[in-house]
């Protein structure tokens, strides 16, 4: 089937307008359905972590680069994201709306190459238009455009845009230049987030469809690539181990994994022909969810089965189908789960670049039908597709308003799934902030019942209740989270400090001691040890805890305080001494 003949199908406008024309009509729709999200704050949900309270990303200096390059704190390296963090830092400071606008832009910027791209590849200029159009305006892509910190997910498109881009331009001029860009543009994906390590398939899928070029050939031309893909998912899984990302099998066993795994690969497809309830966590079902029933996992695993063979089956004759299926299984599969990071059982972001495989699948298989031949069917298709769009872009406009401020987020999430401890837990965080403390530990607790292993919930309700002067059930909550956490230097400080008011100093002094093996450098572990040695009479050794206090912070005001007072009260019991003994020694 020529390029020609693909290029066919429904003509349902004026088939003069431009592809320019279509790319500004593009790019204006998405542009308008994300703009009510440069509105919205930064979240209390890695965005704090990552730019408004990450002082590395702050400034665009060659520090930046080098942290950038050498950082794990995402638990995978992503320099080219930390540098567009801080390229937006140093254009917009600490104003959330610059950072979402060019979130937005990079997602208009993804929407015009995804029609570039398949122009380019198929010659079909309306269908082309549909995937893109799809692609702009679908809900499921709201958490990769809206949230600050998903910028490496619009990204790594960008540059597998851009890769795929070259790859046609390769394909057309084999030169070192083509090929160069094509390695370049690939490799800035990776650099972007290593979810990019599936992009040689696709140029594979590419090659059998629409370019059918496939061969031994052009598989053995991607073999440096390929290469370079299996190096960063090395990198990538090495580097996560290395930082706790990756969840151990111990606490999701494989076959839990792979249940999910398969029934999510089904729920994806659900949430893309009906993206209503869409919700920010997803609850494992091996940590916090609903266990799935094994009619389900078999029922997931039948039709995927089902549908792949029916990929395979009509390869020649409908190539889009197979080579549609295929982008979605392939490029979803880093993060379906068999290699778990994190606790959610799926992520509407993770769907950003995979579902263009279904979407062309979806719009050539539609466009393919015999039905548009009847005149008064292309007319009625135009209505149906804008209609369609109508509706994602009221849905994207929903979707994109829960995202405003870490309030109406974190509610809108237990609202959209009560078993999401997280959502609990950051309300914990957010009621307490409001002095409302009785919500807050009511969101705990939930949390915690949800979840026991969130050892922060104990350390916040100790806090809580230690605040309100229930210092038994704050002391029991603290000794929950020592029992759990492996570094619980704050939680034995804090016990300490529950002991020092129930008037039991010499429990609190081995609890903070135990805070100072664990971590050396804990400045209120260190002026609370002072305090209690001063109140035991060892003024050298309370002097020296203040110092070590000052060492590891300095401006610590109240060890700075109780340093004074205990030098004073050292020179006045000294003068004491000397003037008992100058009695003495008296006539």
């Amino acid at each position: 089937m020529t390029r020609a003949r693909e290029a066919r199908g429904i003509r349902w406008a004026d088939a003069s307008m431009s592809p320019a024309i279509i790319a500004i009509a593009l790019a204006l729709v998405t542009a308008a359905a994300y703009c009510p999200a440069l509105d919205a704050s930064f979240l209390n949900w890695d965005d704090n972590l990552q730019v408004s309270e990450n002082p590395h990303v702050w400034t665009l200096s060659w520090e930046t680069v080098h942290w950038a390059i050498t950082s794990d704190l995402a638990g995978y390296a992503m320099p080219l994201t930390w540098l567009s963090h801080a390229l937006d830092c140093q254009l917009y400071g600490l104003d959330p709306r610059g950072h979402h606008a060019t979130s937005i832009a990079l997602h208009v910027a993804n929407t015009v190459l995804v029609f570039a791209v398949f122009l380019a590849l198929t010659g079909a200029r309306w269908r082309s238009a549909s995937v893109a159009a799809l692609f702009g305006l679908h809900p499921l892509n709201v958490e990769a455009v809206t949230w600050i910190a998903e910028r490496k997910e619009l990204l790594s498109a960008f540059f597998s845009l851009l890769t795929l881009a070259a790859y046609v331009r390769f394909v057309r001029v084999r030169t070192g230049a083509s090929a160069l860009a094509v390695a370049t543009a690939f490799v800035a994906a990776l650099l972007s987030k290593p979810m990019a390590v599936t992009l040689p398939a696709v140029l594979l899928l590419l090659d059998y469809w629409p370019l059918r070029r496939l061969s031994w050939g052009a598989v053995r031309e991607k073999i440096p690539i390929f290469v370079v893909a299996a190096a960063a998912a090395a990198w990538a899984f090495v580097g996560a181990g290395v930082v706790g990302a990756l969840k151990p099998l111990e606490l999701i066993g494989f076959p839990d994994r792979a249940a999910n795994a398969l029934v999510s690969y089904v729920r994806y497809l659900v949430h893309a022909a009906w993206p209503t309830r869409l919700s920010p966590w997803y609850s494992h079902p091996a940590l916090e969810g609903v266990a799935l029933a094994s009619k389900t996992v078999a029922g997931a695993a039948v039709l995927l089965a089902t549908v792949t063979l029916l990929a395979v089956l009509v390869r020649r004759h409908r190539p889009h189908l197979t080579v549609g299926w295929f982008w979605y299984l392939v490029t979803l599969f880093p993060v379906i789960g068999i290699v778990q990071v994190g606790g959610q059982a799926m992520a509407d972001r993770y769907t950003y670049f995979p579902l263009l495989g279904i979407f062309v699948l979806v719009v050539w298989e539609l466009g393919a039908l015999p039905l548009w031949r009847a005149r008064w069917a292309r007319p009625a298709g135009a209505l149906l597709v804008a209609a369609s769009l109508i509706v994602l872009t009221v849905l994207t406009g929903r979707q994109t308003a829960i995202w405003h401020d870490p309030m109406t987020f974190w509610t809108y999430t237990v609202r959209a799934n009560p078993r999401a401890a997280i959502g609990y837990l950051a309300l914990g965080g957010l009621f307490a902030a409001e002095r409302r403390p009785d919500d807050a530990i009511a969101a705990y607790r939930r949390a915690l019942k949800l979840r026991p292993d969130y050892v922060n919930a104990h350390t916040e309700v100790g806090n809580l209740l230690a605040q309100r002067g229930r210092l038994a059930a704050a002391a029991a909550h603290y000794r929950k989270a020592i029992g759990r956490r492996r570094e619980a230097a704050v939680d034995h400080s804090n016990l300490a400090n529950v002991l020092l008011n129930q008037d039991r100093p010499a429990q609190a002094r081995r609890h903070l001691e135990i805070a100072l093996a664990l971590r050396p450098d804990f400045a209120e572990a260190h002026n609370n040890l002072g305090i209690v040695l001063a109140g035991e009479g060892q003024l050298d050794d309370a002097i020296e805890q203040f110092r070590a206090a000052l060492r590891a912070k300095p401006d610590f005001a109240a060890a700075r305080g109780n340093l004074a007072a205990t030098l004073a009260e050292r020179r006045r019991v000294q003068g004491g001494e000397r003037g008992g003994e100058a009695a003495q020694g008296g006539p």
